[in-house]
């Protein structure tokens, strides 16, 4: 059951960053035991996924058009941080 919540940008934390190339058209899933978000990149691949809780997580980069997908995990954000993932880029 899908719920949306209203947050203030200083109690909760953020991940960006890039995925590449647009051709296929990734989907971002960031998520761990208790949460999950999901984002779609800019054209040019730039993405950001605001109103994580603090805690541990993986990244889902899910590609289409025949590119694989790739998980990155044990990422840690915290509460009123933003961090910088490093570009990512899907493969066929």
């Amino acid at each position: 059951k899908p719920v949306l919540r209203p947050f203030c940008d200083n109690n909760f934390a953020s991940l960006k960053g890039k995925v590449l190339p647009s051709a296929a058209t990734p989907l971002v899933t960031v998520y761990n035991a208790t949460d999950t978000a999901n984002g779609i990149p800019r054209e040019d691949g730039d993405f950001k996924i605001r109103g994580l809780k603090e805690g541990n997580y993986s990244i889902l980069f899910k590609g289409f058009n025949g590119y694989h997908d790739t998980t990155i995990t044990n990422i840690q954000v915290k509460n009123g941080e933003e961090k910088t993932m490093p570009t990512v880029t899907l493969s066929k």
